[in-house]
């Protein structure tokens, strides 16, 4: 049994991906644990949605004189979007730390992608809400659509891509040497 163990751990050393996977679900598990079991991450989550409701009244500003906010609470022309914890990039922060924690690279590395990916994922995010705002003012039948389909699609395609861009230019992954033909 521990023969067979060694050999797996010795295998998953040698494979990324085999290696990634199984370490990418306990970082997203952890993460998740320990996040949700802290005492101030519910002011640190309140903050967050205050931030970005801030944010998104502040770009929609130039645009228009009929927005308006009130805490985290958005409101764009009679139609009200209120950013809750869901909505604040939180998961989504964590998603990306699980990938890049997971991969194997130098420690500095991996920070140098939190830092990097952290404030694009949260403007992002604003950019969803905004584009929100927009679809609920003047197609609020395609809210839901945008909402739970189009920006969870968009959302998933960002961080994956973001963890590619770090991949390809902090970690320097060359694609082309690992295609074998």
């Amino acid at each position: 049994m521990l023969k067979s163990l060694r050999i797996w751990l010795a295998n998953q050393a040698a494979d990324p991906l085999r290696r990634f996977v199984p370490f990418f679900l306990l970082y997203l598990a952890g993460i998740a644990y320990f996040s949700f079991g802290l005492d101030a991450w519910p002011s640190f989550i309140n903050w967050l949605s205050e931030t970005a409701a801030i944010l998104c009244y502040w770009t929609l500003v130039p645009f228009t004189d009929h927005v308006s906010r009130i805490g985290t609470i958005v409101v764009y022309d009679g139609f009200t979007v209120e950013v809750i914890g869901e909505c604040a990039g939180v998961m989504e922060f964590m998603i990306f730390g699980a990938a890049v924690f997971a991969y194997p690279a130098r420690w500095r590395k991996r920070l140098a992608g939190i830092l990097i990916a952290t404030p694009i994922l949260f403007v992002f995010n604003v950019m969803r809400i905004d584009g929100l705002l927009f679809v609920g003012r003047y197609a609020p039948d395609m809210f839901d659509f945008a909402h739970f389909y189009f920006w969870q699609a968009g959302t998933i395609l960002v961080i994956w891509g973001l963890w590619m861009i770090w991949l390809r230019f902090v970690i320097r992954v060359d694609y082309g040497a690992s295609v074998r033909a």
